[in-house]
């Protein structure tokens, strides 16, 4: 679960209802483990997202034709769950080395 920490006025996450302290389960499925998971499953044509309300509460979020732009989303640190660790182990990467 990644907490959202702020939403950017009309942005598709706005429009849809998404609020600070809602969490981000997964995008089209896919567990999110850090911002790069993020920026590359948002960039779908359509997005099912599957969220938790701050108040424990599960709800879906349905996005179509966004075109590429951001959803608006957020997040207190760029792995998500405040890990330090990359969780792509690129082997041109410095950091699981």
């Amino acid at each position: 679960m990644h907490r959202i920490e702020t939403i950017e006025a009309g942005t598709p996450a706005e429009k849809s209802g998404i609020a600070v302290g809602d969490y981000l389960m997964a995008i089209n499925g896919n567990q999110i483990k850090d911002v790069l998971d993020y920026m590359i499953f948002s960039t779908e044509e359509e997005l099912r997202l599957d969220m938790c309300s701050a108040k424990g509460k599960s709800y879906t979020v349905l996005l179509q034709n966004l075109q590429g732009k951001p959803l608006g989303m957020g997040f207190a640190s760029v792995t998500l769950d405040e890990e330090k660790k990359c969780q792509n182990q690129c082997v041109f990467c410095f950091i699981d080395q």
